[in-house]
């Protein structure tokens, strides 16, 4: 593993180093089993057993939803601490606390109707009784970034944040969305756009998220929230149901608060991998990663003329898997965008440039500065020189680094594992982590080894003890969406969850 100048790793305790440069290999092949004797949970949790059929309001006593894992909570499913309907109850109840009430995080746009979560669950407790649990993740809840395809029968528009969409009727679910499913895992809500998944998590909403990622709006947040992460390669997710800016850069990837439970996701999102390592792990500090200037063409940024250029025929794949919408093309969009200014272009950005300049472009006919740009990062971006020069196999370097930027011009898969948080701020910071194409097995074998070697991740602050909005910040004005989105669920006769739109 190559480092870059911030010698972060050689300045921790000595036998911390002895220990993961030691640690061995291990499968990642999940088990379902549970790691920890029964008799051990019950004595951390008391001897509360909560019948399959019942629901009790003992939830909130039993686990802090801002800190359990997904695993954790696997474990007090496999000792009948608790149930699946148990765990969403939880979850919805943090939801209503601190979505668009208390802390108003926003960070939902929609979640399922609570009937419809509560009979999910209970039938998969129900299978869980006859032991039939379909994977490490059965009967857990996720949350779900709102440019992923899901069925109206889950009660939750795929809006990419945009009232373009609202209404939109999809096909079906996306494929990423049926492999959850087929695991056993809970759609529980729709996340707001870029950084709100990881806002989900942190929060606690959910333990586990799915986001995409283009150039860094997965990674970025994760790293900032103190969770582990990880974008694929491009390719490694079907991407069919999703909404992209463009099919070169573009992927869904996970994120948890633990790496266990990040194998186990990425373990449901791609076909399984039989690779094993031999994990001892040799530092090589400082190595010198180029500067984000040097992805730079004559002083222009050359990841846009790719992403305008895909972006047409990204977006119009992507309408086409709507079995009705009002919307359905790139200009009609932009013209709704226009008619209806009070709701898609509120004050902080109240022009739509980066569509217009899209629109410009035509994507039948590849031009010579994109494949230039093209080129200019596939080559140019020095991380295989690195890995060379080296004889290394990951890259890491802080989280706020260059080095996603570096690995999405390259077409690398990317991590981050959490490292901190100063005292000063409180504001968790991590590691970035990338290694060549198709290598996520190396990168997941590696966060797990890191997990068990350094200290936990830094816990959020009780979000009672977070200071409130300011009364003078400006909010969005989405009232009236609030208004529009509720008044299509009626049409429709959806007995939705308020949860993510309560006033």
């Amino acid at each position: 593993m190559a480092a870059p100048n911030e010698p972060a790793i050689d300045e921790l305790p000595s036998k911390a180093g002895e220990k993961l440069r030691a640690w061995p290999a291990k499968p990642l092949a999940p088990s379902i089993e549970s790691e920890l004797p029964q008799d051990l949970i019950l004595a951390l949790y008391g001897e509360k057993r909560v019948s399959i059929s019942s629901s009790t309001s003992t939830t909130a006593a039993l686990f802090d939803p801002l800190i359990i894992t997904a695993w954790e909570n696997q474990e007090l499913l496999m000792a009948r601490v608790l149930t699946s309907v148990d765990i969403i109850e939880m979850y919805l109840k943090q939801i209503e606390q601190h979505n668009r009430r208390g802390r108003q995080l926003r960070a939902l746009i929609s979640v399922a109707p609570k009937h419809e979560l509560l009979k999910i669950a209970k039938n998969l407790d129900h299978e869980r009784a006859q032991g039939r649990a379909r994977s490490p993740l059965h009967g857990i809840p996720i949350v779900l970034k709102d440019n992923i395809m899901t069925d109206m029968t889950l009660g939750m528009d795929t809006t990419v944040g945009s009232y373009a969409f609202v209404g939109a009727i999809p096909r079906k679910n996306a494929t990423i969305v049926e492999r959850l499913q087929k695991k056993g895992m809970i759609i529980l809500g729709k996340s707001n756009m870029t950084e709100f998944c990881a806002v989900s998590v942190a929060a606690g909403f959910s333990t586990l998220a799915i986001g995409t990622d283009t150039i860094g709006s997965l990674i970025t947040p994760a790293n900032r929230a103190a969770l582990y992460a990880l974008k694929p390669t491009v390719g490694e997710i079907p991407m069919d149901g999703v909404f992209t800016l463009g099919k070169t850069f573009d992927t869904a990837g996970g994120m948890a608060k633990s790496a266990k439970d990040l194998v186990h996701l990425m373990d449901a999102l791609m076909l399984p991998s039989r690779h094993e390592y031999e994990m001892g792990v040799h530092v090589i500090t400082p190595v010198e990663l180029l500067a984000p200037s040097a992805l730079n063409l004559e002083g222009r940024n050359c990841f846009e003329p790719i992403v305008y250029h895909e972006f047409k025929d990204t977006l119009n794949s992507f309408i086409k898997d709507f079995k009705s919408t009002k919307v359905h093309s790139l200009a009609e969009i932009i013209n709704l965008n226009l008619e209806h200014p009070e709701l898609c272009l509120p004050p902080k950005s109240p022009n739509q440039d980066d569509l217009t300049a899209a629109a410009g472009f035509n994507s039948g006919v590849l031009t010579e500065s994109v494949q230039t740009a093209r080129e200019h990062l596939q080559n140019e971006n020095g991380l295989e020189r690195l890995l060379e020069e080296h004889e290394c196999d990951i890259i890491c370097a802080p989280g706020d680094s260059a080095l996603s930027s570096l690995a999405a011009a390259a077409g690398w898969p990317t991590a981050v594992a959490p490292l901190g948080a100063p005292k000063l701020n409180g504001q968790p910071f991590g590691l970035v982590l990338t290694s060549p194409p198709h290598t996520e097995h190396l990168l997941l074998q590696f966060l797990t080894a890191y997990e068990a070697t350094f200290p936990p991740r830094a816990q959020p602050l009780p979000l009672h003890t977070v200071p409130f909005m300011s009364p003078d910040e400006e909010l969005l004005p989405d009232k009236p969406i609030v208004e529009m989105i509720l008044h299509e669920w009626d049409t429709r006769r959806f007995s939705c969850s308020a949860d993510a739109l309560a006033d």
